[in-house]
């Protein structure tokens, strides 16, 4: 056990972005949060051995800290020694303040795969101790910033309880976004 928390501490690098007034700010995209989403925190890290991520999380909780709706800000890009580029054409696509975003929403029925980058965001989560369990729905929006398709600004809204057709708007609501 030991061993294996020394392995993800390892993993764990410096923030790129920088957070300011609800918004993260990456060298192609701000995205900035609504109210009343309080920063959770943020990481960065090695995603399954392929990828450098950076996670920056958003709550509305309860009193009892469960987490209500998350907003989930990931900007990720292949390793350079990866080969691969993201796709995302079975995915529904929005357009938000002139910026293309590939969508997709999907419902949580399981827990996350232990490596994935969810189990880590809900890590994080839960050492801000903030209970994410019971976030249901969710709708993802992806950006890929260039036409190399090996990085992306990936931002998910969560939220309690089942989703419905009106769930993309709702989220897309909950967030700005502007390229730098």
């Amino acid at each position: 056990m030991l061993a294996l928390a020394v392995a993800l501490f390892a993993e764990i690098l410096a923030l790129r972005c920088t957070v300011r007034d609800r918004s993260v700010i990456s060298p192609r995209l701000t995205v900035k949060v609504a109210r009343p989403f309080q920063y959770a925190g943020g990481q960065r890290f090695r995603l399954r051995g392929i990828a450098d991520a950076e996670q920056h999380l958003f709550v509305v909780a309860d009193a009892r800290r469960e987490i209500t709706e998350l907003l989930w800000i990931q900007i990720e890009s292949y390793l350079p020694d990866v080969k691969g580029e993201y796709d995302y054409a079975g995915d529904g696509v929005v357009s938000k303040s002139g910026i293309r975003l590939f969508t997709n929403v999907r419902q949580y029925t399981t827990p996350p795969q232990p490596d994935s980058d969810r189990a880590r965001a809900y890590d994080l989560l839960s050492r801000a101790h903030y209970d994410p369990e019971k976030l249901a729905s969710r709708v993802r929006f992806v950006h890929l910033p260039n036409e190399a398709r090996r990085s992306e600004v990936m931002i998910v809204y969560a939220m309690r309880g089942t989703g419905s057709e009106e769930l993309i708007q709702r989220a897309l609501r909950k967030f700005s976004v502007a390229r730098r």
